[in-house]
């Protein structure tokens, strides 16, 4: 039973997560021409998972999702990268997220210039003021176009997660 616990915590997490993503009201959503859509050089409408591994090589691991959609994650330069495939189409990237404290070039920074080791008035400055916080170590912006950026900050309110998800038709 014990072992069953981190999993169950997992999936409730991640269902919370996912229910506070389909329940934005529509005030909270950031409305610009410019929605986000690229993460570490990758693009979450598009982009194809080989075009990521001619990117970053080969992943030095392969995990499952809670669906059994398979996740591919990279270490590299203190930097934990991982790649998230669509359900209909495993080919197809629609999830990035890296975790880490400050960035290595283009991994660990979006393409509208935040990165890990931001802050959330630097959140504010690239997206507006639309930003939505339910909690101190995590605040996230939804688009227009129903794309998710969700950053988690550490005690010091600094940026060390960034998960980049697509609208998933």
């Amino acid at each position: 039973m014990r072992k069953y616990v981190p999993v169950l915590l997992v999936a409730a997490c991640l269902s919370v997560i996912s229910m506070r993503a389909q329940h934005v009201p529509e005030d909270q959503l950031t409305v610009t021409d410019h929605p986000e859509h690229e993460l570490a050089g990758i693009k979450v409408y598009g982009m194809t998972l080989k075009q990521v591994i001619d990117l970053y090589g080969q992943p030095n691991s392969k995990e499952k999702d809670k669906q059994g959609l398979p996740i591919y994650i990279w270490q590299k330069s203190g930097i934990k990268l991982q790649v998230g495939t669509a359900y209909d189409n495993p080919d197809n990237v629609y999830a990035v997220d890296v975790w880490g404290t400050k960035p290595a070039g283009e991994l660990g920074k979006t393409r509208q210039g935040l990165t890990l080791g931001s802050d959330l008035n630097d959140l504010r400055k690239i997206y507006g003021p639309k930003v939505i916080q339910h909690h101190p170590t995590e605040a996230m912006i939804a688009f227009h176009d129903d794309t998710m950026l969700t950053v988690g900050l550490d005690d010091g309110g600094r940026v060390n997660h960034i998960s980049l998800v697509g609208a998933v038709e």
